[in-house]
């Protein structure tokens, strides 16, 4: 799995998202599928994560009271290790046991907004955060790490000047030596890619004023070519609109290859080469209108309507199956895995169907709150409900009866009332980080 293209428009749903301190509606943004776990499924929520050790069987809570408040975005180390990070204001936080114990960083990197692991080592991350110049203003910062993200410690590999700031770091899988960061400039807009060929060190500026005055965010390098950049551009008012924008010579030019009508909310470059993407149309009076996908058979040259998708959130990829994470009501799942290159989804959770605070560790007690709430809101019994892809459920290790009759609780058109309104937050509130 592709961790930034997994992790690729987390802040459209999750910054200072917490659903029982905002009054946010539960919902799903992000798919997490560790390398090294292959029967291990990460669904990240704005409630906190939704955890299956037995290939979607069953699904257990981690509560964000357990990991950090307000978290921005999470990423996976690649395998074995499949570290867990979870990125929130006050720091980075980590686990290496599946989301059952959380460390915090040490160092110098301070309000952290994007993180990224390098494929070709685990010990080595790129986190952006702030740092406080001579007169007390906060810049952007560019920090590394080379404990597995234990330790970020300073100066800033790369600081900008005030008035600017960072929208993302990518190291390229195919060669690691090769680093792009997406930055802005507030007045005048000025959005630039600046890319590195010696591991960070060092950094060339590429400014696409010329192209766009839009905000870019960095969505995937290539995984096969280094110099190939696939780049979410969001328009500022008054259309609010989002395009995938494609860069063939390290970020020096820029072409916009697919315009949206709304904001983009998950993108998936595919082993089989396919390439799939979608967002969210927000209708005039900023209510959440229909969802629009497209898919490329040639390298991003050409897109084509992608009409059997889910209305996304996320995408992520395993053993040629994508998994996408939709809209919990009017999709009918959080999570779905589809096995025919996106022509149909089968659903593998819904939110009535988390069985409880995952077994380990002391989640059962730090959740034991937050699940009540959640578990009311949804109408979950305290005997817990079967998985709507699994008529009988396997056992993950997780001391619980289920019961496997349970029908689907839709909380009637107040759940889609309030599903809309939280959306419409949600979409409104998120804009700080895309890789």
């Amino acid at each position: 799995m592709k961790v930034a293209a997994a992790a690729l428009f987390a802040a459209l749903f999750m910054t200072g998202a917490r659903a029982e301190a905002n009054g946010a509606f539960p919902d799903s943004i992000q798919v997490l599928l560790p390398a090294g776990h292959p029967h291990q499924i990460i669904l990240a929520t704005n409630f906190g994560l939704v955890v299956s050790n037995d290939d979607g069987a069953n699904f257990d809570f981690v509560c964000e009271a357990a990991i950090a408040s307000y978290v921005s975005m999470y990423a996976l180390g690649p395998g074995p290790g499949d570290r867990l990070y979870a990125v929130t204001p006050s720091g980075i936080r980590y686990s290496s046991d599946g989301a059952c114990t959380w460390s915090s960083s040490t160092g110098d990197l301070a309000g952290p907004t994007d993180l990224f692991v390098d494929a070709s080592d685990a010990t080595h991350l790129f986190a952006i955060g702030t740092e406080r110049t001579d007169g007390n203003v906060n810049a952007a910062g560019l920090y590394e790490s080379h404990d597995s993200g234990a330790s970020f410690p300073g100066p800033p590999v790369y600081s900008t000047v005030p008035g600017q700031g960072l929208t993302g770091i990518e190291i390229s899988r195919s060669n690691p030596s090769i680093v792009y960061l997406a930055r802005f400039q507030n007045a005048p807009a000025d959005p630039a890619i600046l890319s590195s060929s010696d591991a960070g060190k060092t950094f060339v500026e590429h400014e696409e004023g010329g192209t766009l005055t839009d905000l870019l965010r960095i969505a995937e390098v290539d995984p096969q070519n280094p110099l190939k950049l696939f780049l979410r551009s969001s328009a500022s008012a008054p259309n609010n609109n989002d395009s995938l924008v494609v860069s063939e010579d390290g970020g020096q030019t820029v072409s916009v290859r697919q315009a949206l009508q709304g904001r983009m909310s998950a993108f998936l470059h595919s082993v089989s080469g396919a390439i799939y993407f979608g967002g969210l149309i927000i209708n005039d009076d900023g209510t959440i209108g229909n969802s629009e996908a497209y898919k490329s058979t040639d390298g991003g040259k050409t897109f084509t309507p992608w009409t059997t998708a889910p209305r996304l959130r996320a995408l992520a990829e395993r053993d040629q199956k994508i998994y996408a994470a939709g809209d919990n009501f009017k999709d009918h799942f959080a999570l779905g895995v589809s096995s025919d290159n996106g022509v149909s989804f089968q659903p593998l959770v819904r939110f009535d169907q988390i069985r409880g605070p995952m077994a380990c560790g002391d989640l059962p007690t730090t959740c034991a709150t937050p699940w009540a709430s959640i578990s009311s809101l949804f109408g979950i019994a305290d005997a817990g409900l079967a998985d709507a892809g699994a008529t009988t459920p396997k056992s993950s290790g997780c001391d619980y009866a289920r019961d496997s009759g349970s029908s689907w609780p839709f909380l009637g058109g107040l759940g889609l009332l309030l599903s809309v309104i939280g959306l419409v937050w949600l979409l409104g509130s998120k804009r700080s980080r895309l890789p």
